[in-house]
């Protein structure tokens, strides 16, 4: 609200006249964690403001608007409350007076009985919405007052002690089973709400333990079931696996005989290996001995086979030489012969040079007369002139000019066609977004209202049946085209208007309501009879009148929709009194000098002004913030003024129509005049053309020729002025002179070349046969020692293999000893003794085991695994026995809990809830009444009492059930939503917490407005009880906010009255204050200073 407007407030009581009740001393004074005061500066409606309540009960009165709930707001967060306790605002900034930078909230609470108080305060800043804390004047820190309130048991989001306006519905819908755990909350330290929580957790962890037992012994059973049926199979199995093992010792037996035996032979190959040993070294000495004499002579060999090799290597040197030189004798000669060819040839190739100059004197000659007679052609050519084809052109010329003007004309008329096309397709697509704006308003409509869209459907297809034009739904015969004004109108009209139909007369409204009730369809109908085209009037003024103000319209100027649907919605919603203001209205100076201007919009705030029912000089201001939510039903489709843009806009794409089909006429007739003058000049094109073509066939022939003579002529000169071939023979036959010269002396070369290489061979073949001669003496002498080597390789062949053979032993020996190790371990003395009674032998041995394994395998065994089977389930027996007694233990030591907490519990909650019964039975008796209060289960409303020591109790579902009776001809009826009216609802719900009072300890209530929905009667006596209950020792402080109470109320000493007088015009008032007019004769003095 705006600052102006809220004036500070200090309320206190009279001093010339009695003591009021707030003065007299209460038993014990305030309470531990009562209210004793409450000052706030810039928050919500107050600048400045301070409030000290009495010890009991305190009545806040004022009108709406006057900021009551700005106490429990108060309360609420200066004790560090969440804002969602009140179901106002989210954040802490929107509690701050609107245009202040901070503001702040201090709560001074009784610390214990005497009275000794506690001072928080809370600092609010609205650039970044954040607080600032305080205790008795020390900074603190958020957690440290929720602490410090904790500790003197407020409980803000109990609704049993705090109850503002926006959430007395929300105590209402309370189930039992919350009523239960909010009334426990209630008690005091909450101890009695633990225990309720430890007894549902521990009843939740009991079920879950005794459900473990139950599997955990289902599966301890069926596994020792199944070991039992065993047991039979497990016998044969053991039986069979002892003659198994008797089997395995006779293999290991021969293993470990294998191993021996290996052993023995691997001595006896050793001792021939050392034998042979001997023999080989003797046999090496003998042929080492006949080995030198060898060895010279294979020296011999070796130096003659290098004398030999270097003689082959002189010879074929000199060979390459000679064959280098009979090359270059060979090409020479081929070099002569090509010269000898080359002289032979230029006589022909002289001959062939006169003949090529005869053919070309011919060729010229043929040219020249073909071109005599194509020049004789072009003389004789009898066609068009030149003049007679510049006439020709001239006549197409104007045809095609003529062809050019009328397609000049065809494309205006066609572009005149794509415009008006344009035009229609952006008409055809404007209307078919305006009838798609109407169709989703429907939707909307039929969103809310189901069967609202086939119902408009009908209603167009069945206009007929009524007499006059029958009007709606609302949302479809209106538009507001600013999107501001869109949200002012749904915010004065209200959604439930937009769905209603208008007739004109009464027998088009019952026929339409009885088609609606056929359809199953739940929309109201208005007949106004009146004049449907008069003109709303403005009664308090047109919108001009307010202009320097920054009013700019009233409601309805911004509506657009027929005149009957302006006047229906004026009837209800009063949108001619309704005026609209620009951001810069001055709405504070307007509804200050302007009494008849109730009601105002801006972009910003909705201001209404109302009177006083108790003071006719009086004027009340509400506020309330303009929601600016974009996606309003006015903000879809479209209305009135879309319905006549609909009509304009068919009428428009008719007429676009016609003209097209004229134009495409036009056209039509204009093609047809440009073909034929396209054919005329296509005629004359050809005519041209083909006389053109004639002319240019002749002059091209001639060109032609012209341009072969002319080649031919060049080529005749140039051959006759090439060479003669004859001229190059003197220089060939010289050339062939010299070759001759040097052939002679390559010959003389080659012949020398050749003698020196018959003596190279010469010396080659002696030298070889020197050599020969040696190694034949060297084979002689092979031949003799080669029996003694034959002996050596043989005699070191058979150690090889008998090393190999020793050497295959050992690895045998090894891989044997490995492998009965491998079974057994290394032989020991156990192991002896175990072999010592088995056969000997390895024979023996094998027909032993074979015996032993007939006879297991007569045992038959069905199941081959029934040994690893039955061990592994003797292991889960006794895992799962050990795992038995752990959950037992479990659900020993839940039931012990729940035991002890319910000893604890059960009779403390026993007696609190008789004791509340007890005060809400009386309540109602005093009211005429009855109702009871008890515990059950939710859901068995109707079985008996709570047996505590049932096992099977569901804590979880236990409930505070509230059963009244308002009426002697009615049974008692449990309390519910759905059965009770909203007033009886708000009755009960006031005697349950008065009946809760003397048996909780919380410090202090809040009540805001709960009488507003009882009848006098009511009211009265929930007064009287609530005076009563305040007098009683041990009571919590109350705060009780109302907008007015009944005259002769009964005032107890306990009450302290608390008036709030705040607004604009407070000042105003010339009449002074009736306190007997608003209290009643029995009133008391209190003054409300400004």
């Amino acid at each position: 609200m705006p600052a102006a407007s809220k004036r500070s407030l200090v309320i206190e009581d009279d001093e010339d006249t009695e003591p009021t009740p707030s003065k007299r001393a209460c038993p014990g004074g305030y309470a531990k964690g009562a209210v004793m005061k409450v000052k706030v500066h810039n928050f919500m409606v107050y600048r400045d403001a301070e409030v000290v309540p009495g010890s009991r009960l305190n009545l806040i009165l004022g009108p709406n608007g006057t900021g009551k709930s700005t106490l429990v707001c108060a309360l609420c967060l200066g004790l560090a409350g969440d804002t969602k306790l009140l179901g106002r605002a989210d954040t802490m900034s929107d509690f701050v007076l609107q245009g202040e930078a901070e503001g702040w909230i201090e709560i001074t609470l009784s610390r214990d009985d005497n009275g000794r108080p506690i001072t928080f305060r809370r600092q609010i800043r609205t650039r970044d919405n954040h607080s600032d804390w305080k205790i008795d004047g020390r900074a603190a820190k958020k957690d440290d007052v929720v602490k410090a309130v904790k500790g003197l048991h407020v409980q803000l989001d109990n609704l049993c002690q705090f109850l503002p306006q926006d959430k007395v519905s929300e105590f209402a819908r309370l189930n039992p089973e919350q009523l239960l755990a909010k009334t426990q909350q209630a008690i005091g330290d909450s101890s009695l709400y633990d225990l309720h929580q430890e007894l549902i957790a521990a009843r939740k962890d009991l079920k879950e333990a005794e459900a473990s037992k139950k599997v955990l012994d289902d599966q301890l059973g069926n596994a020792q079931n199944a070991n039992q049926a065993l047991e039979r199979d497990v016998k044969r199995f053991e039986q069979r696996e002892k003659l198994l093992k008797e089997v395995d010792l006779g293999e290991n037996k021969i293993l470990w005989s294998k191993v021996q035996q290996t052993q023995d032979e691997m001595v006896e190959q050793r001792q021939k290996l050392e034998d042979g040993k001997a023999r080989l070294k003797e046999k090496k000495k003998e042929f080492d001995a006949a080995q030198a004499p060898r060895k010279a002579k294979q020296a011999e060999v070796e130096r003659a086979r290098k004398q030999t090799s270097a003689a082959q290597g002189q010879s074929k040197a000199q060979d390459d030489v000679c064959h280098k030189l009979s090359k270059a004798l060979e090409d020479a000669e081929g070099e002569l012969a090509a010269k000898w060819t080359e002289l032979e040839g230029l006589q022909h190739r002289e001959d062939q040079r006169l003949k090529e100059i005869d053919n070309a004197r011919k060729r010229v000659n043929e040219c020249q007369a073909r071109l005599d007679r194509v020049t004789e052609e072009v003389q004789q050519y009898n066609g068009l002139s030149p003049e007679e084809l510049q006439q020709l052109g001239r006549e197409r010329t104007e045809k095609e000019v003529l062809i050019r003007g009328l397609e000049g004309e065809v494309d205006d008329i066609r572009r005149e066609g794509d415009a008006a096309g344009r035009e229609r397709t952006r008409l055809s697509a404007r209307l078919a977004r305006l009838r798609d704006m109407r169709m989703a308003r429907l939707r909307w409509l039929d969103s809310k209202n189901r069967g609202m869209q086939n119902f408009c459907e009908w209603l167009a297809q069945n206009q007929n049946r009524f007499r006059q034009h029958v009007y709606g739904p609302v949302l479809t015969e209106m538009s507001v085209a600013d999107p501001q004004h869109q949200r002012f109108v749904e915010g004065q009209l209200g959604y439930s208007v937009l769905s209603r139909f208008v007739t004109q007369n009464q027998g088009d409204q019952q026929l339409l309501q009885q088609e609606m009730e056929r359809k199953n369809l739940r929309v109201a109908v208005t007949n106004w009879p009146g004049n449907a085209q008069q003109v709303l009037s403005h009664p308090k003024g047109d919108a001009s009148k307010y202009a320097s103000y920054g009013v700019t319209h009233t409601l309805d100027e911004v509506i657009e929709a027929p005149n009957i649907i302006k006047h229906v919605l004026n009837d209800g919603h009063n949108i001619s009194t309704a005026y609209v203001g620009s951001r810069n209205c001055d709405h504070k100076r307007l509804l200050k000098e302007q009494t008849l201007v109730t009601n105002l919009w801006t972009p910003t705030d909705h201001y209404t002004v109302f009177g006083s029912a108790y003071n006719a000089d009086a004027r009340g201001e509400t506020v309330n913030g303009v929601n600016n939510n974009p996606n309003g039903p006015l903000g879809i489709g479209g209305g009135a003024s879309e319905e006549a843009e609909v009509r304009e806009l068919e009428q428009q794409i008719a007429s676009i129509d016609q003209t097209m089909l004229e134009q495409e006429a036009k056209v039509r007739q204009k093609q047809s005049d440009v073909r034929a003058a396209e054919a005329e000049s296509e005629a004359l094109r050809k005519r041209i053309t083909k006389a053109q073509e004639e002319r240019r066939e002749l002059t091209k022939r001639k060109g032609k020729v012209q341009t072969d003579l002319d080649k031919l002529k060049r080529a005749l000169e140039a051959k006759e002025r090439s060479k003669s071939f004859l001229d190059e023979e003197p220089k060939i036959r010289q050339a062939i002179a010299g070759k001759n010269v040097n052939a002679a002396r390559d010959v003389a070369k080659l012949v020398k070349a050749m003698q020196e290489l018959q003596d190279l061979i010469t010396k080659h073949v002696l030298a070889d046969l020197q050599q020969r001669e040696l190694m034949w003496q060297k084979f002689s002498m092979d031949d003799a020692i080669k029996g003694q080597e034959q002996a050596l390789i043989e005699l070191q062949s058979a150690m090889e293999m008998l090393h190999a053979l020793v050497e295959q032993t050992r690895n045998a020996l090894k891989d044997a000893r490995a492998a009965a190790e491998d079974k057994t371990g290394k032989m020991n003395d156990e192991l002896k003794a175990a072999f010592a009674d088995l056969p000997t032998s390895i024979p023996q041995l094998e027909e032993w085991i074979a015996q032993k394994k007939q006879a297991a395998d007569e045992i038959v065994c069905s199941n081959p695994g029934v040994m690893a089977e039955y061990t592994k389930r003797k292991k889960q027996i006794a895992d799962l026995e050990a795992q038995g007694g752990s959950v037992q233990d479990k659900v020993d030591l839940h039931r012990s809990v729940i035991a002890e907490r319910r000893a604890r519990w059960a009779p403390e909650l026993v007696r609190i809830t008789a004791a509340i019964n007890e005060n809400f039975s009386a309540n109602f008796c005093d009211i005429a009444c009855a109702g009871e209060v008890g515990l059950g289960i939710q859901g068995q409303e109707d079985a008996g009492p709570l047996d505590f020591d049932d096992p099977g109790l569901e804590y979880d579902k236990m409930a505070i059930h509230i059963r009244v009776k308002f009426r002697d001809n009615e049974p008692m009826q449990l309390l519910t939503p759905l059965r009770q009216s909203g007033g009886e609802r708000a009755l009960t719900t006031m005697l349950y917490l008065i009946a809760i009072q003397g048996v909780t300890v919380c410090p202090f209530r809040v009540v805001d407005e709960i009488n507003q929905g009882m009848d006098q009667i009511y009211e009265r006596q929930v007064f009287k009880l609530l005076s009563i209950a305040a007098g009683r020792p041990g009571t919590p402080q109350c705060f009780m906010l109302t907008p007015k109470l009944l005259n002769n109320l009964p005032f107890s000493p306990e009450v302290k009255v608390l008036s709030i007088f705040n607004g604009p015009h407070l000042q105003k008032v010339e009449r002074p204050f009736s306190k007997a007019q608003l209290l009643g004769t029995r009133a008391r003095p209190v003054q409300a200073a400004a």
